[in-house]
């Protein structure tokens, strides 16, 4: 679970994704950068599926704790934007459905790249892109929503003189 989700609603989602996922062992992150261990972990114990509950960040930190593992990824999104579960399709506002998805064992391949020594599955930015995702707080998404990074992109835009 991400650490950034608090709040009402991250308490209604961590008590469905319990209930959900009952008879898993589900494990919480305290900061950034815990789910790529847990995830990492995880697979040198052999858990072969390992499950991201969060965003896109939540997701590329699991993504970079299970590469060169052979464990599966499962998504259940959770996150402000969930850009690769929609790029993949699955039902992102429908975590029963999601979790079904898992249950039957259904996969897909996708291309890992690496970075800079890290692992991405969606893109990777750089630019106003990438600064937009630095500079938007996570007041700020809890808030507005996915609208926070388009606000965040015309206040970035309009600097003079550009800097990113």
């Amino acid at each position: 679970m991400n650490p950034a989700a608090r709040g009402e609603r991250a308490t209604r989602f961590r008590k469905r994704v319990a209930e959900l996922t009952d008879g898993s062992v589900l494990l919480s992150t305290a900061r950034c950068g815990d789910a790529e261990s847990l995830a990492r972990d995880a697979a040198a114990q052999g858990f072969q599926h390992i499950v991201a509950a969060g965003g896109d960040g939540t997701v590329n930190e699991v993504v970079n704790g299970i590469a060169g593992s052979g464990a599966a990824l499962g998504l259940l999104p959770l996150g402000t934007m969930n850009v690769f579960a929609t790029e993949l399709g699955l039902p992102t506002g429908d975590l029963e459905a999601c979790w079904r998805i898992i249950q039957d064992g259904q996969t897909r391949a996708v291309d890992l790249p690496n970075a800079n020594g890290k692992h991405f599955v969606q893109l990777a930015g750089v630019g106003l892109d990438a600064q937009v995702v630095k500079e938007t707080s996570r007041a700020f998404k809890r808030t507005l929503g996915p609208l926070s990074y388009l606000i965040s992109a015309a206040q970035i835009a309009t600097r003079q003189p550009p800097r990113l």
